[in-house]
């Protein structure tokens, strides 16, 4: 109600989506093309990097914001994204390869609850095929107010509500724990 129309997106769902059938005859989801011409001048970019720790991605921040990570599976324990940041606070993204869980961590941040009882700001997920050490992993997300849209390797995708409340929660980052 109220909530969500003061936080934006009332009665909207998700992104433009692409439906395809792969090789194999799985249904796969990737972003509408045309959503390119959405995107600012604003951008970062690292080419080869080893992601050990935690990044920012400025000048890319807010809640308005596109990111596309390509990771090739190392030895980390997870990676991905830290999104809505404010000091040690953020909606954390990312994918744990030793359970081939891609999880929407969003426990620390400042929201409205609109899931508690139920997921209580943790969700997890486990994707229908695993991501082999050395194999890339992309992970691109759109995020606009309180609405993420997520998409696995132009295959796999997912929304979800978010509804930060902090108004300072604009940072993003990339990240990886427990090694590369």
């Amino acid at each position: 109600g109220n909530d969500n129309h003061r936080l934006g997106w009332a009665h909207a769902y998700s992104l433009p989506r692409e439906w395809t059938l792969d090789s194999n005859g799985f249904l796969v989801q990737k972003p509408f093309s045309g959503l390119t011409a959405m995107r600012t001048k604003t951008t970062y970019s690292k080419r080869n990097e080893t992601l050990n720790g935690s990044y920012s991605l400025s000048p890319v921040e807010g809640r308005k914001a596109e990111v596309r990570g390509e990771f090739i599976v190392g030895t980390a324990a997870r990676f991905g994204f830290k999104l809505f940041k404010t000091g040690n606070k953020s909606v954390d993204l990312y994918y744990v390869p030793g359970s081939n869980k891609l999880v929407v961590n969003m426990t620390s941040i400042d929201r409205l609850i609109n899931d508690s009882g139920v997921y209580n700001g943790l969700y997890e997920s486990t994707l229908p095929k695993p991501i082999a050490q050395g194999s890339k992993l992309v992970i691109h997300a759109f995020i606009d107010h309180s609405i993420m849209d997520v998409f696995i390797n132009d295959q796999w995708a997912f929304s979800i509500r978010v509804f930060p409340t902090d108004k300072d929660a604009n940072g993003i980052e990339v990240f990886s724990d427990g090694n590369t």
